[in-house]
């Protein structure tokens, strides 16, 4: 058996003769890993779990689950299981029948498969749901019976189709640690597709950023947040604020940048390129409002256009004399920084340590 639960080589995927949904993607899934695709509408995440499925066959490439080569079978001939966004279940046989169907697909004996069920069933946390009618239930256990019915089949992989897309907020962040519970319980890879940021990195062991087709970067949630490789991915993860400027010098690592914004400080990769046009990034939670006359190394004056108050934390915008637009977000603020509203005056600093240069 392959050391990977998915080999994607050398994938590519076209709808015709003009649109190029996945483009030459290599990609190797480790087995029992935790792993999130998200990307812009359109940029070929979804694509990529249809071909793992089987329900899209790549155009070119080779698709390996388990390390038997699935590039060209049908999605039965393959060992994964989906969970779609909208469940999928059928409503005219119960709980456990919809958690059987699939072992009853597979010839699996009766009383095997009634056993598996219900030892699936106490898995997800709903065997006393056996025998309800799928209307009956909630949105959370429709959502749990999906699961189950997924995984009472001993996948290679198990691939979520914006698994949480249709439940509320509260209920969202509770299957967030059951989904990441079930994948560290069972060790089976989970593939995630999701258009939401939050969520991805919630569950994830790597996260997987798509643009038109490529990856633009896969790694830990923590190293694509705090240290995107390229403008688009610092544009899209989080909430950054870049600035734009030329390369003046750089010493030990940390790059002078000038731009119509003023002169910043940013740490620089040994591995950038010999070019002056960059970008300076600087997360909105790593920057302050000042006003007691603080000195950081990177400081911009500008003028309040507007908070909005998010639970514990304000986010501020604040319009620069060159047009540039600053967000900071101040987590339980003094009385002095609440009270700021539009059109007052203020200083933002930030340090350097905190600043990354990156290029388009």
């Amino acid at each position: 058996m392959s050391d990977f639960a998915v080999d994607l080589i050398n994938v590519t995927k076209r709808f015709g003769r003009d649109i190029l949904a996945v483009d030459e993607m290599t990609l190797h899934i480790a087995q029992g890993e935790y792993i999130s695709f998200i990307g812009p509408s359109g940029c070929g995440k979804t694509t990529t779990l249809r071909m793992i499925s089987g329900f899209d066959e790549p155009t070119d490439g080779q698709i390996l689950i388990a390390g038997r080569d699935c590039t060209h079978l049908e999605p039965h001939e393959r060992n994964t299981a989906m969970v779609f966004q909208h469940f999928a279940l059928f409503p005219h046989m119960s709980v456990a029948q919809n958690v059987e169907f699939g072992l009853r697909m597979r010839n699996v004996p009766s009383a095997e498969r009634s056993q598996r069920a219900l030892e699936m069933l106490r898995a997800v946390d709903i065997e006393d749901l056996a025998d309800r009618a799928i209307q009956q239930l909630s949105g959370g256990q429709q959502q749990r019976v999906g699961l189950a019915r997924a995984l009472v089949t001993r996948p290679d992989v198990l691939l979520l189709d914006e698994p949480l897309g249709s439940l509320d907020a509260n209920l969202r962040l509770r299957m967030q640690r059951e989904l990441r519970r079930l994948n560290t319980d069972f060790g089976v890879a989970f593939v995630h597709v999701t258009h939401t940021q939050t969520e991805a990195f919630a569950v994830s062991d790597r996260v997987v950023i798509m643009n038109q087709g490529r990856i633009e970067q896969i790694g830990p949630p923590e190293d694509v947040t705090h240290r995107p490789k390229n403008l688009f991915v610092a544009q899209f993860v989080g909430k950054n604020n870049i600035l734009a400027g030329e390369i003046t010098g750089v010493e030990n690592g940390i790059a002078t940048v000038t731009g119509p914004s003023g002169t910043f400080h940013a740490r620089i990769g040994d591995d950038a390129p010999a070019r002056k046009d960059c970008h300076v990034v600087v997360r909105a939670s790593l920057t302050n409002l000042l006003l007691n006359g603080e000195t950081p190394e990177n400081t911009v004056e500008g003028e309040v256009s507007f908070s909005i108050f998010e639970t514990s934390q304000i986010e501020f915008n604040v319009d620069l004399p060159s047009g540039d637009s600053i967000r900071v977000d101040e987590h339980e603020p003094p009385a002095a920084i609440t009270a700021l509203g539009h059109g007052d005056k203020v200083r933002v600093g930030w340090n350097t340590d905190d600043a990354l240069v990156v290029f388009e």
